[in-house]
């Protein structure tokens, strides 16, 4: 009973941190259930730690998705583009992760993730709340290593490319964060259909994490709306520098 109740707040948790920052959440997530989840009585290895969050993500960015599209933060057109991308990457990543050094890719990733934290962290100028049309090749480019850096992590992908679509394709804040959650649910699918294939998402955990991540994830979207741009960057830039930080220091 503990451990269902452990998972089913580390799922609450960590959609409320996807809903706001428009993340995966597995940023709030992996740490919740590695470093916390055995004096709970959850325990797994990280092959199946991370299929699990692949599973979550996907779930917490459908319900975030749903939210912020209907306050029409979601730019279609970037969707499809990005989308693109970041469904060959991850379903190339879900297939191989297996077979890769999962240190090589925990600290390529961790390396992306903490450079695109930094970006964020310094003020944009004169940010417009006008999207620039789409740099097709451009976003294809910037998706597809996301797409597979985020199913071999087992992260949702959005720390990479919310700085990408923000710095690079000059997307408004608030529309980048709506747009990022459908590309983070593409990413979770592409990534759960590989692990599916190999056995390796512990079914009976994966439960009562998606039932805390409806709730979370539609909470977090109601406060995104009633804070300012530059809280949600600095916000986005400590969890993923936090992230960051974490992976590298799981790699010693």
């Amino acid at each position: 009973m503990i451990a269902l109740a452990f998972l089913f707040a580390a799922g609450t948790l960590s959609a409320f941190s996807s809903g706001l920052l428009g993340i995966g959440g597995a940023v709030v997530l992996i740490p919740l259930l590695l470093y916390l989840g055995p004096t709970a009585g959850v325990a797994m290895d990280v092959h199946r730690l991370t299929s699990l969050s692949m599973v979550y993500v996907a779930a917490a960015a459908a319900s975030g998705f749903l939210a912020h599209r209907r306050h029409g933060a979601v730019h279609g057109p970037l969707v499809r583009w990005l989308g693109l991308g970041v469904v060959a990457g991850s379903l190339a990543g879900g297939l191989l992760q297996a077979h890769l050094p999962r240190l090589v890719l925990l600290g390529v990733f961790a390396v992306l993730a903490g450079t695109a934290g930094l970006s964020m962290l310094f003020p944009l100028r004169g940010e417009s709340e006008k999207v620039p049309p789409v740099a097709r090749l451009r976003a294809l480019a910037g998706a597809l290593p996301a797409g597979f850096l985020a199913a071999t992590a087992g992260v949702g992908g959005a720390s990479v490319l919310l700085p990408f679509m923000i710095r690079i394709l000059g997307v408004p804040t608030r529309t980048a964060i709506g747009t990022s959650l459908p590309l983070v649910l593409l990413a979770g699918v592409g990534g759960v259909l590989g692990r599916a294939g190999a056995g390796e998402i512990p079914w009976l955990w994966t439960a009562p994490v998606l039932a805390g991540a409806v709730p979370g994830a539609w909470l977090g979207t109601l406060t995104s709306r009633r804070v300012s741009t530059a809280f949600l960057r600095r916000a986005f830039a400590g969890a993923v520098l936090a992230l960051a930080a974490g992976i590298l220091a799981s790699l010693r």
